[in-house]
């Protein structure tokens, strides 16, 4: 008896939940209807009801390497790029080194269920290659991205099939 309590209260102490928040907004691209996905993880545990920092992910279909910011635990989430791979084309700001090029907002209202949105304000575009051709996709612009999230999902894999299915690579 005594260790069947001692492993209960192993258990209990150690007991964690796992949810994956995601949601989706269309953009135009070269006149066409495209799609982008937002997604994170948040682990709570018995003694962390608020969770563990994860960063959010944002793909698109023409660019799915995606733009990945770190959570610095608040509910504005900002995105620095590179000054020299990127160009501020909204605030118009120059920088050295890195450039504030994004602001991701209600992470945390989601989470607590205060709102089924979040959104992505989007400063910077990334510097043509003249080799390469533009993949970018989500281009900066004025109003920010809106994206309607779905039911947090308890159970799923991170082989990546789950999140590949949720988004489509293409533009109609």
């Amino acid at each position: 008896m005594k260790n069947l309590t001692l492993v209960l209260a192993t258990t209990f102490l150690a007991a964690c939940t796992n949810h994956l928040y995601q949601g989706k907004t269309t953009y135009q691209d070269n006149g066409k209807t495209c799609e982008a996905l937002v997604y994170w993880n948040n682990t709570t545990h018995f003694f962390n009801r608020e969770g563990k920092l994860s960063s959010v992910v944002i793909r698109n279909a023409s660019n799915p390497s995606s733009f990945t910011i770190s959570d610095s635990g608040d509910n504005r989430l900002t995105l620095m790029l590179q000054s020299g791979d990127y160009e501020d084309v909204i605030n118009n700001t120059q920088n050295d080194t890195e450039l504030v090029c994004g602001v991701f907002s209600g992470k945390q209202s989601h989470q607590k269920g205060e709102t089924s949105e979040t959104t992505f304000a989007l400063y910077c575009n990334k510097i043509p290659n003249p080799l390469r051709p533009d993949t970018s996709g989500i281009r900066a612009q004025a109003q920010p991205y809106v994206f309607k999230m779905s039911e947090p999902k308890s159970e799923f894999s991170w082989t990546g099939e789950e999140l590949k299915a949720d988004i489509s690579f293409s533009c109609n």
